[in-house]
């Protein structure tokens, strides 16, 4: 089950790559990330998945084009509710928190390449 789970979250992360990877965005294009109205209803109670979110709608939404940040936004969302179950249902969260923080790795560098350094 721990298996399946973590291969759910690499293709996940992998799909959010791909998609932030197939998008340049212009130069020009520099939005404030906006804090989520319901964002405490959005946090998943572990911090490095929480962070992993926070930090990739900050960069979607400073270095993304709107064009492409709707799909990207639409997948996190997936990532965001899987995880969430997740948490709820592991009795170990520190296998969760190392799933994010895997995650955030694969992510990094990607997201670095848009100009998300502080991923």
């Amino acid at each position: 089950m721990a298996r399946a789970n973590a291969r759910s979250y690499s293709i996940a992360a992998s799909l959010l790559l791909a998609a932030c990877q197939a998008q340049s965005p212009p130069a020009a294009i520099q939005a404030a990330a906006a804090p989520r109205a319901n964002a405490q209803d959005d946090r998943i109670g572990i911090a490095e998945c929480d962070d992993y979110i926070d930090r990739y709608e900050a960069c979607l939404a400073a270095h993304v084009p709107l064009e492409a940040r709707d799909a990207l936004q639409s997948a996190l969302q997936q990532t965001r509710s899987t995880w969430r179950k997740s948490a709820a249902a592991s009795s170990n969260p520190a296998a969760m928190a190392s799933v994010c923080s895997n995650a955030r790795s694969a992510a990094r560098p990607s997201l670095a390449a848009r100009g998300c350094t502080d991923f």
